[in-house]
Formats: C-alpha cells, sequence, structure tokens
C-alpha cells in the first residue's frame, strides 16, 4: 500500500527536526523548501 502526503494538510502543524529539535509551526510549502515559524535551530 503507497501512501502520499499531502502537503498541504502540514500547515499550521507543529514541526520538529533531528533530536525532536522545535522547528515551529509549518506556515507555506513550495517545491524545495518548507517555511516554518517562531523556530530555533543550533548550528
Amino acid at each position: 500500500m503507497s501512501q502520499n502526503t499531502r502537503w498541504d494538510d502540514l500547515i499550521k502543524k507543529e514541526a520538529t527536526g533531528i533530536d525532536d529539535c522545535d522547528l515551529g509551526k509549518v506556515q507555506q510549502v513550495e517545491p524545495e523548501v518548507i517555511v516554518t515559524e517562531e523556530g530555533i535551530i543550533n548550528k
């Protein structure tokens, strides 16, 4: 069974990265990037 993600359904959802890094809420989904707001990332 194949599952496809509807990318527009991710808008306003919380995004997390590796090790549960808070990336904020998804604001916009583009072909090459996902834009989040209120996130913090450490390099």
